[in-house]
């Protein structure tokens, strides 16, 4: 007697139904995709936890594909306490090579220039040398933070002094121009990648280590 199942009458059979003869089985669906977040077995439920999202969470704003950027606060930070190692580096030689028995008579400019420009070129060279090196001023070393290129490769003398700080300085120079560009430079800052516009000049950004 044949073991078929009888086709009720009125009813065609499905394309899709499983064949039960066949010696492969009952045919298989595809794989389960694997979620990261799936309760593990085992697991109690838990009713009131937090649902799940596959957005990014908070913490992980202000970071892109080589780091978490520096903040605004850091920068500022930064930036402010290189000056003052300049300041502190310069004044104290100004003060020991002056001479105070010509303090009545009129100032000699270029001696003037020259007691408080060289410790600060001095400086400046090694904030140079650390910058083309690390990626790092003074600074930045104490505030962990470091200058890399946009495409995550570290900086050299060109990326990070000559377009990053020369050129600035050169733009800032200009008269009528010079003014507008800084406080155009600062406020770029609170765009969404952190960039100056000395960063964009030099293709570099700033992220915490």
């Amino acid at each position: 007697m044949d073991d078929q199942p009888q086709q009720q009458p009125g009813f065609s059979p499905s394309p899709y139904a499983p064949n039960p003869n066949s010696p492969y089985g009952q045919p298989q669906g595809p794989p389960p995709s694997h979620n990261p977040y799936a309760q593990a077995p085992g697991q109690a439920h838990n009713p009131y936890a937090a649902p799940v999202s596959d957005a990014a969470p908070s913490w992980q704003m202000g970071m892109d594909d080589h780091g978490i950027l520096a903040s605004r606060g850091s920068r500022f930070a930064g930036s402010l306490l290189d000056g003052l190692i300049y300041t502190v580096v310069a004044l104290p030689i100004f003060f020991l090579t002056m001479d105070f028995d010509t303090m009545g008579s009129e100032p000699d400019v270029f001696d003037i220039y020259a007691k408080i420009g060289i410790p600060i070129l001095l400086v400046a060279i090694v904030q140079w040398y650390l910058i083309s090196t690390t990626g790092q001023s003074l600074a930045k070393k104490m505030l962990g933070m470091k200058i890399i290129k946009t495409t995550g490769e570290e900086v050299n003398f060109v990326s990070g002094v000559l377009l990053r700080s020369w050129v600035p300085a050169f733009i800032g120079w200009i008269p009528m121009v010079g003014g507008i560009f800084g406080f155009v430079d600062a406020l770029y800052i609170f765009g969404a990648e952190h960039q100056c516009i000395h960063d964009k000049i030099a293709g570099t950004k700033v992220i915490s280590i």
